[in-house]
């Protein structure tokens, strides 16, 4: 597994609400709907690599972090845009567990 250092993240992180704010919120919420598909498709594959108990936690931790990051943007998204439907529809893809 492949660290980045914290400023990368950082920076990625960055762009991606930068790149969010210039789009049409539901093509926002479309674009987290799909990274969170990539997420579960990679989890998936690596998941069947695994090999120990630590790869398997490790990639368990990663998945977790990755999921939560998407439903941090989607509630982000709702909050910036309480007036648009997308808002109802971001929030109830967090209830829902997306």
């Amino acid at each position: 597994m492949t660290h980045l250092p914290l400023a990368t993240v950082l920076f990625l992180v960055t762009a991606v609400h930068a790149l969010d704010e210039l789009q049409p919120p539901g093509d926002v919420l479309q674009s987290l709907k799909h990274e969170q598909q990539k997420i579960l498709e990679n989890y998936s594959q690596a998941w069947n690599k695994a090999q120990t108990d630590d790869e398997k936690r490790q990639l368990i931790d990663a998945r977790q972090k990755q999921m939560q990051a998407c439903a941090r943007r989607a509630l982000q998204l709702a909050q910036a845009h309480p007036k648009d439907l997308a808002a109802f529809d971001a929030l109830e893809w967090i209830v829902k567990g997306g």
